[in-house]
């Protein structure tokens, strides 16, 4: 719940009033409820995934086709729940105004039904059935929504071949004390306001956790090894590290912000008859990102101390798994805020270095991340060496490389096509995983209580 967006006053009855911002967003979004839905029917054989040996009946498929971001109603209100998430929001605010919030909040849940079930009777006992599996696990796809059902045993067993990657070294013992120490003595040194400094001192610290999503869209699934960096000794001044070093990213001509700016540069751009569409992608970009090499790009942007800030987090790469401590030998991991902004940071660097000393140079060049968009004008011949050449600039840096197929090439979430005329349309791209799966959040078939709630939670 997003108090941010709440005002401080209240109604006669006690009711809270939203921000002006947020009237604005209602009147924005009562048009698009006035617009016909137009429902697809779900493929189950795309938005469940079943990994093991075991049949589902029809109600299992049902409620798991639901996704796993979809919740039960519960049968009756879970007020421990509401009042322990309700003290957490208010922490920081204002004593009149976290007091204003918990009077709100107490005359919705006094005047609450229970609410209204939103599964069967044999799709409730199909859930229980499921928790009652102990060896099979319910996992979200890397990509495109699914629901994939593996055994535990595999799962495990595909972690640890992950894990016999020789970028992971087993620690001894747990590190998180040493580190929270570490990181309160740096923010100590550093010239960091203390209004802002007390934010990013660890409450509480707990190790970061490794977990596996599936691969779909590959051979045997493997699994695309996530840390979960939430609570960590240094996720905090992970994420102001993010903002002071956000700055002196996407200076460079080829940097892409999202894909809005790539459809623009698109309608910019007039093809000659021998140009080729191509698309480069790094691989396992973050993993490899030399970090020696990065710190010496980030001290010459940055004085000693924020540099000793930046090599502590990014060398802080422990994580658990099952009980055993592990460390990332080079490279950023994934899960934390600060590893999108440094793979680019690096990556930046490296584009301009391989652009300048190409024999031959593309007509275009532009990079989302680990994804780069290249317009080659010197003919199919002389295009393995420029990837060639691509590959030669650092050895932790590879790349693969997609032709264009019919005139049509993906890229990021949209397809670009070749047109006759020389110019380059573009239309929405799904992955072959995408399976279309999103949340039901229709108005009319909400409870009583949950438009109560939906009009102080505006987001």
């Amino acid at each position: 719940m997003d108090w941010d967006y709440i005002d401080r006053a209240t109604t006669a009855n006690g009711e809270l009033l939203l921000r002006k911002d947020s009237e604005r967003q209602k009147k924005k979004f009562a048009g698009l409820n006035s617009t016909k839905a137009i429902r697809t029917p779900l493929d189950r054989s795309r938005t469940v995934i079943n990994l093991t040996d075991t049949e589902l009946d029809e109600p299992t498929l049902s409620v798991l086709s639901k996704g796993l971001n979809f919740a039960p109603a519960p049968r009756s209100i879970p007020y421990t729940d509401f009042i322990g998430g309700i003290e957490q929001a208010v922490r920081k605010l204002p004593g009149e105004a976290a007091e204003e919030v918990r009077n709100g909040v107490t005359m919705v849940l006094k005047r609450a039904l229970p609410p209204t079930s939103n599964t069967s009777k044999e799709e409730r006992e199909a859930l229980q059935a499921l928790r009652r599996k102990t060896d099979i696990m319910l996992l979200p796809a890397d990509k495109g929504n699914a629901t994939v059902i593996m055994k535990k045993e595999e799962y495990h067993s595909k972690i640890r071949e992950v894990l016999s990657d020789t970028a992971y070294v087993r620690l001894s013992r747990d590190p998180t004390d040493a580190i929270m120490r570490k990181t309160s003595e740096l923010l100590k040194k550093a010239e960091i306001p203390a209004e802002i400094t007390k934010h990013l001192r660890p409450q509480a610290p707990a190790p970061p956790r490794l977990y596996g999503l599936p691969k779909i869209h590959k051979t045997g699934a493997p699994l695309r090894p996530i840390v979960s960096a939430i609570s960590s000794p240094t996720y905090n001044l992970a994420k102001h590290l993010t903002s002071v070093l956000s700055p002196h990213v996407g200076c460079y001509e080829h940097h892409l912000r999202n894909s809005a700016d790539f459809v623009k540069i698109l309608d910019e751009i007039h093809l000659e008859e021998r140009d080729i569409l191509v698309s480069l992608d790094v691989v396992s970009l973050f993993t490899r990102v030399p970090l020696s090499d990065t710190l010496r790009l980030l001290e010459a942007k940055f004085d000693a101390t924020t540099v000793m800030l930046f090599r502590h987090v990014l060398t802080s790469t422990y994580f658990l798994y099952d009980g055993q401590y592990f460390e990332q030998a080079d490279g950023v991991a994934m899960g934390s805020p600060l590893s999108p902004t440094i793979a680019n940071f690096f990556l930046e660097d490296f584009e301009e270095k391989a652009l300048q000393s190409a024999p031959l140079r593309p007509k275009y060049f532009f990079r989302y991340v680990d994804d780069l968009f290249v317009i080659w004008p010197h003919g199919s011949d002389t295009l393995n060496e420029f990837l060639a050449h691509m590959n030669r600039q650092h050895p932790n840096i590879s790349f693969t490389m997609e032709l264009v197929i019919d005139g049509k090439l993906p890229f990021l979430d949209i397809l670009v096509q070749r047109k006759s005329d020389g110019t380059l349309g573009h239309g929405v791209y799904r992955k072959p995983t995408h399976t279309g799966l999103y949340l039901n959040v229709s108005a009319e078939k909400m409870s009583p209580f949950q438009k109560s709630v939906c009009k102080i939670s505006p987001k």
